[in-house]
């Protein structure tokens, strides 16, 4: 049987793919900007959604891929802003210990990465199946028919696992690109 699209959100080895930044991936971000947000909704996921894709842009990430979609334009925010500050703990780790090599650094960095990967799994994955495509409409998700029939439709912009691993790709692959 082939692969369902978005439709990974039971299945036990799924599960076990919760490991969304890893310490390797951060290699060749050494200079990637480290800015801060000065658009609206620093609290709020809804708020200054624009403001929000144009500070990915300033990061160097292209977003009119997922612009039109707040679920994913919305995560891919948080997963960049969460490798910013993951850098800034690597940086000054490397400072710390002296190398990027030494078991210490990759323990404690290791540790960082292992409580953003928690936060974008208790924060950003959709647990109630809200991304859950149809079968026969892959293009057609719940919260789509929810939406059409006036029902609450994914009311955190919440996202599939195979989403979210997706965006961090993609948000390592456009600061590498960018920023080297």
């Amino acid at each position: 049987m082939s692969e369902l699209p978005n439709n990974d959100f039971e299945t036990n080895e799924q599960r076990g793919e919760r490991e969304y930044l890893k310490i390797e991936d951060f290699e060749g971000l050494e200079n990637i900007p480290i800015l801060p947000y000065e658009g609206e909704g620093q609290t709020s996921f809804r708020a200054g959604y624009e403001d929000k894709m144009k500070y990915l842009n300033k990061l160097g990430i292209e977003t009119t891929k997922y612009e039109n979609d707040k679920s994913m334009g919305g995560t891919l925010f948080i997963i960049a802003t969460d490798i910013v500050i993951a850098e800034i703990f690597r940086r000054d780790a490397i400072k710390y210990f002296g190398s990027s090599t030494t078991k210490e650094y990759r323990d404690y960095f290791g540790k960082v990465l292992a409580e953003s990967n928690l936060k974008l799994e208790e924060a950003r994955l959709d647990k109630f199946g809200y991304r859950r495509s149809l079968l026969s409409e892959p293009e057609t998700r719940n919260e789509d028919l929810r939406s059409k029939l006036r029902f609450s439709n994914n009311p955190q912009k919440k996202i599939s696992n195979s989403e979210i691993h997706e965006l961090v790709g993609y948000a390592l692959s456009e600061l590498k690109k960018n920023n080297s």
